[in-house]
């Protein structure tokens, strides 16, 4: 199989169609597909060199759901593969839900969004701030799954 760009093959996942179509339009190639899927719902039962969660998990309200995906995400996992998160998080102990219009954004505690990554067996390599204001702050990170240390979350 001819590689496309880094990947042999890319699957694209979002919950928007819109989303989708416009990825679709812009990003077409021979190895990428493009998948109008909510993940609360689960992943294709594959497993991936790398993973890309960006401002995925704040849109996920209920911790039922996003201790689920972070599960999913585990067992889609490829021994040693990547994880790549992008969200906003608050620098306190308490989850502070945001209501903007129609959007409503779960900010988790930053203590906890990184010790559930951590404790799903993810160890964090790189972390970027890319603003932190006030209470607020939005990362982008690089972790490495390594199956050995995965904890009970």
């Amino acid at each position: 199989m001819e590689k496309v760009g880094f990947a042999e093959r890319v699957d694209a996942f979002d919950i928007s169609t819109d989303a989708i179509r416009r990825a679709r339009k812009l990003y077409s190639a021979p190895n990428r597909a493009f998948h109008e899927l909510d993940l609360e719902q689960g992943m294709p039962l594959k497993r991936y060199g790398l993973i890309g969660c960006m401002g995925v998990f704040s849109t996920i309200i209920d911790d039922e759901p996003y201790m689920a995906l972070i599960s999913n995400i585990v067992s889609r996992s490829a021994p040693s593969a990547f994880l790549i998160t992008k969200d906003t998080t608050i620098q306190s102990s308490e989850d502070f839900i945001k209501v903007t219009g129609t959007s409503i954004r779960n900010y988790r505690s930053s203590e906890k969004y990184y010790h559930n990554i951590e404790a799903a067996g993810f160890h964090l390599l790189k972390q970027i701030d890319m603003l932190v204001s006030g209470e607020y702050a939005n990362r982008i990170a690089l972790w490495q799954f390594m199956k050995h240390i995965s904890k009970k979350i």
